[in-house]
């Protein structure tokens, strides 16, 4: 393959080679032109740069005056008629521009054979970095030199000019009277030297790319045609202020052009880099030192960078150019506001819009989402509709104009009264601005994420006080007392004090019902508190109604900036409490109103806006696109998280779904740490009693009963549940809910009688808020069958509720659910246990499918589904297929869990079996001889599967014919569980029973009497000296050794610790001959 032929090649070679090179290249490459040559008034003295279409050579010129210069020609065969009359053009239009920190163009013309060059000054300088490191300039000195090559560019632009090839090499600085001095050369070259550059910036008519990719804007990098404009100068300004801010690129371009071209236009296109500060700090000091300067402190400049810097050089390297500075001017100014000590105009990107490239760039995953999940918690939204002081300031006002109006004609004194009046009504409405403010902070500081471990005691105090006195009509102005119900009530609604939420968010909506328009704010606000109230005790059927009532009464928002809050906020809950009732359209909907006003410049908070994106994360778990949750969150929910003001219980509940997505993934690590966090931030900001807290424990304790850690589960539910009755009450969706995770947790802690008593009444429950057909109501039924199966007792009664609940379970969970999955699983239990085993195969074969099409075929449960499914097939003695299924679960595991792995030895044991029972026995021992020797160094000696494998082992020898080798496998076996016992064994009659087995001619080749001593010696210094089997096992032993005598007073012990006649009858006999041998001797 040739340059012209590898586009990524020829990046390569065309970063590598600046176009004013510093390092002279060897004269004999064919260039077209010679040292010596002259060229009009030049004389040629050396290449020293190459690009794509021409070649730059150090100059000397003789007239009309001597000096150096640098001369760009073009190459042979580049100069076409087209190219020719461009080249002109674009240096007239360079001739034009004169800045000091562009390199000058100062002539132009032909060659003899009619190639077009350029005559520029030949700039002295090192590239922009190089500079920077090499003379150690510190922070506000580089920012300084790249305000200087903005305007330069700036100059260029005005001009008409784009660059499209800014980078360090093309940015040459040297020491002046006045300090450090860009230059940027080659303005428009490659624009002037190919008509196909006016349209696809990238490429030349070979498919050479002619930009640098590390410095080229992403619209550069596409192939749609699209017209490149200044914007994209700009960005490459900012890869450029990058690199002087950090040392490094923001991206590592060599690895893309490593890995292939697609993958290099997809980086500059779509890869977001590290913001500065963040690459800083992932510097080793070593590498700091290499890249920036001598003299840097990584974790000083890492804080010197985060923040303003950071969404400077961010803002002009957005992907989306219409979010970028408009001008290199614009990009200067923040610097010098930066410098200046003033705010910068640039910000971190709305998680709206961080949401929407998101989605943009995951176009037909997100497409294809079709379902959303349930409960997500709701805030405090809205403080009220005005204070009465100000409401009544307003009319006093409107008042005083009319009287202004009515009395300018009769009485100048009339005027001045009105126009105190007017005044007074000002000052009153200032007043009451603040006043409610004040209260407002006041009352709210009871929440503990607003107080924060402070005592609130005499908030608390205060709160009860003014309540009670409203309450009881205390307070006689019904506009002060509206106001105060809606403060009062939104407040404890927050802190789960229902009851007094309750009464006062009624009282202000009576209130605004008597004195408002339908169509008024005032009425929408006092609505939507108290439908959020609704939703929090579970009324979800009646909230929904008041919401839509709401937006249908409420005229149609224009959208823009003016559209008022109130219609975000209502989007907002009803996506909410459409989520809280597992009604997905509904909540996808309104997710979609909420963004599209926000997208045309609807008025928004970083609370509101983290809200929305975190109910759009539900989309994605609960249509099982967790590893898409995952994403989003780490890359749009999460950072943004961490540059705006989210408050921590919003950014908890988020942690709270990715944690589920995490679970759901088996990435059970990641899923423990966003529990562990979500739960330390409610711990720190909200009640023990608060609804949300309390089903984020509930959640948590689900999962650990999930990963075998059911004590701790029931630990934390055995706690929240009371909390939750007396807050919530029995009947609220949410306590239901947390005892339905009690019911399951118990069920995992094996105390099935206890669940089977709570899941009954789970049934009920969801049965009386939701229906017998409602989703909760079919899971619930589904565990309680579940718990029965494990309580014993009613097989049938499960095996009738789970035949009936499956299909329900396909049809409204899907077959890949987890509710799903346990109850094909147990169903198959039910129906192997109870004889009807080919039936059995049937859910298993169906759990199977479900698993390779959800988690894949080499995730872990599929391999044990295979497994499982193999060890059945076994039993049935249909070992055809339990060979293709044990198989493929060997090389997955094999591949995924490692050779030593516990399945992974299971399996193979369990296929060599069933290799030796097809009548290939040489194959089985080629698989067992080395499973065994990992089991017994993995599982060790004692664990029954090593045993499993060695004696499948030695079967397999004797089917082979090699008796003696299935002879040698198990005295190994026998020698090794007996040397454990030696050493480990407090079981006499274990010990006993080993000694037999070496005095066995059935069992050993060769009689072992001396272990078979040791052995007894064991038993009898474990507690078997009080029973005759141990001395009666000694006797055999000591006359298999010849010690007849012994053997005589062994037997003798026995006889005297038997009580048995039937035993005593036997070592009778025994004892007789051992006497009669030992006389004959």
């Amino acid at each position: 393959m040739t340059r012209d032929d590898d586009p990524a090649r020829a990046a390569r070679d065309e970063a590598d080679a600046p176009d004013v090179a510093r390092v002279p290249v060897e004269a004999g490459v064919e260039l077209g032109e010679a040292a010596g040559a002259v060229i009009d008034r030049y004389t040629l003295l050396e290449p020293i740069g190459e690009g794509g279409m021409g070649t730059v050579w150090r100059a000397s010129q003789t007239e009309p005056v001597k000096r150096e210069v640098a001369l760009k020609v073009i190459k042979l065969g580049m100069d076409t008629r087209e190219v020719v009359v461009r080249f002109e053009a674009e240096r007239q239009a360079l001739a034009l521009m004169d800045h000091p920190g562009i390199a000058k163009v100062i002539d132009g013309g032909a060659t003899a054979s009619g190639r077009p060059y350029f005559v520029m000054e030949l700039v002295q300088g090192a590239p922009i970095t190089d500079f920077c490191r090499e003379h150690q300039l510190g922070l506000r000195a580089r920012l300084e030199l790249f305000g200087k090559v903005c305007e330069a560019v700036q100059h260029a632009h005005h001009k008409g000019v784009i660059h499209r090839d800014l980078k360090p090499s093309n940015v040459l600085v040297s020491m002046g009277d006045n300090g450090p001095q860009p230059k940027v050369i080659d303005f428009g070259i490659a624009k002037a030297t190919s008509a196909e550059l006016t349209n696809q910036t990238m490429f030349t008519q070979a498919g050479q790319i002619i930009g640098t990719p590390e410095y080229m804007a992403p619209e550069q990098a596409g192939m749609d045609g699209a017209d490149i404009d200044t914007r994209a100068d700009v960005y490459s300004l900012g890869v450029l202020l990058y690199e002087l801010l950090t040392g490094t690129k923001p991206f590592d371009m060599r690895v893309a052009l490593q890995t292939g071209y697609d993958e290099l236009l997809r980086q500059i296109r779509e890869v977001d880099p590290a913001k500065p500060s963040t690459r800083v700090s992932s510097l080793s000091a070593e590498e700091a030192t290499t890249a920036i300067t001598r003299r840097v402190n990584v974790e000083t400049l890492s804080r010197r960078l985060r923040g303003d810097l950071d969404w400077v050089v961010m803002k002009a390297i957005e992907k989306d150019r219409t979010r970028r500075y408009d001008t290199p001017t614009g990009l200067a100014d923040d610097v010098a506001r930066y410098l200046r000590q003033e705010p910068v105009t640039a910000a971190p990107p709305s998680a709206t819009y961080r949401f929407r490239t998101f989605v943009k760039r995951r176009r037909k995953t997100v497409a294809a989402i079709a379902t959303i999940a349930v409960v997500l918690v709701g805030g405090l939204a809205g403080t009220g509709y005005g204070l009465v002081e100000a409401r009544r300031a307003n009319d006093e006002l409107a008042v005083a104009n009319e009287s202004l109006e009515v009395a300018i004609d009769e009485k100048q004194d009339a005027l001045q009264v009105a126009q105190d009046e007017r005044e007074a009504a000002e000052r009153e409405l200032a007043r009451a601005t603040e006043f409610k403010s004040v209260v407002a902070d006041l009352f709210l500081g009871v929440q503990p994420s607003t107080a924060l471990d402070k005592d609130t005691e005499l908030l608390e105090t205060l709160l009860r006080s003014t309540s009670d006195q409203l309450l009881a009509g205390g307070i006689v102005d019904e506009y002060v007392a509206s106001e105060l119900n809606q403060l009062l009530g939104t407040t404890y609604n927050v802190l789960s004090v229902y009851d007094r939420a309750e009464r006062h968010l009624a009282e202000a909506l009576a209130f605004a019902e008597r004195r408002h328009a339908r169509d008024s704010i005032a009425l929408a606000w006092a609505r939507v508190n108290w439908a959020q109230l609704l939703t929090t005790r579970g009324d979800l059927d009646a909230a929904v109604a008041l919401y839509e009532t709401v937006l249908a009464d409420l005229p149609e928002p224009v959208p823009g900036p003016l559209v008022d809050p109130i219609h975000l906020t209502v989007h907002l809950d009803l996506s909410h409490t459409y989520l809280a009732g597992g009604w997905h359209e509904g909540a996808q909907r309104h997710l979609d109103a909420y963004f599209e006003l926000v997208d045309a410049g609807a008025p928004t908070d970083d609370g509101d806006e983290f809200d929305a994106m975190t109910r759009q994360l539900m989309v994605y778990t609960s249509a099982g696109e967790n590893a898409l949750a995952v994403e989003m969150f780490d890359e749009v929910l999460e950072p943004w998280a961490g540059e705006v003001d989210v408050p921590s219980p919003q950014r908890a509940y988020a942690l709270g779904v990715v944690a589920k997505a995490h679970r759901d993934l088996g990435d059970m690590v990641r899923a423990e740490e966003a529990y562990l966090e979500q739960l330390d931030i409610y711990a720190r900001t909200l009640a023990p009693n608060n609804a949300v807290h309390m089903s984020a424990r509930s959640n948590y304790a689900d999962f650990l009963s999930v990963v075998g850690r059911s004590d701790e589960a029931l630990a934390i539910l055995e706690e929240v549940a009371p909390l939750s009755e007396a807050t919530l009450g029995t009947d609220h969706p949410d306590h239901v809910r947390l005892r339905s995770n009690l019911g399951r947790t118990l069920t995992h802690a094996g105390r099935p009688a206890e669940a089977v008593r709570v899941l009954t009444d789970v049934v009920d429950g969801y049965t009386r808020l939701d229906g017998p057909d409602a989703t909760a109501t079919i899971v619930a039924r589904g565990n309680l069958a579940i718990a029965l199966y494990d309580r014993g007792g009613e097989d049938q009664r499960v095996r009738d509720e789970l035949t009936e609940l499956i299909p329900l379970f396909d049809r409204v969970l899907g077959t890949t659910s987890g509710n799903t999955i346990n109850a094909r699983l147990v169903l198959g239990d039910l129906l192997w246990e109870s004889g009807d085993q080919e039936a059995a195969l049937v859910p298993h074969r169906a759990v199977l499918a479900a698993r390779r099409e959800s988690l894949g075929d080499d995730h872990p449960d599929t391999i044990n589904t295979l497994h499982r499914l193999g060890d059945r097939l076994l039993v049935l003695s249909r070992f055809d297929d339990a060979i293709e299924a044990f198989t493929e679960a060997r090389e997955r595991g094999l591949r995924v869990l490692g050779s030593e792995h516990r399945s992974v030895l299971g399996i193979t044991t369990n296929l060599g079996m069933c290799l030796t029972f097809v009548g290939r026995p040489e194959d089985a021992v080629e698989l067992l001889e080395p499973n065994a020797e990992t089991k017994l160094r993995v599982l060790g000696i004692v664990d029954p599967w090593t045993h499993s494998c060695f004696r499948q082992l030695a079967s397999a020898h004797v089917r082979a014919g090699d008796v003696d080798a299935a002879d040698a496998v198990a005295r190994r076996l026998l020698d090794l569980q007996s040397d454990y016992l030696l050493e480990h064994a407090d079981d006499w009659m274990q010990l006993v029973s080993f000694a037999m087995a070496y005095l066995d001619p059935e069992v050993v080749a060769e009689l072992d009497p001396a272990r078979a001593t040791a052995l007894i010696e064991r038993a009898l210094a474990h507690g078997g000296d009080d029973h005759p089997e141990p001395y009666a096992t000694l006797a055999h032993a000591r006359a298999e050794l010849g010690d007849l005598a012994g053997a005589v007073e062994a037997a003798e012990t026995a006889i005297e610790l038997a009580e048995e006649p039937t035993q005593v009858e036997d070592l009778t006999q025994l004892l007789a001959a051992f006497r009669a041998a030992l006389e004959s001797d």
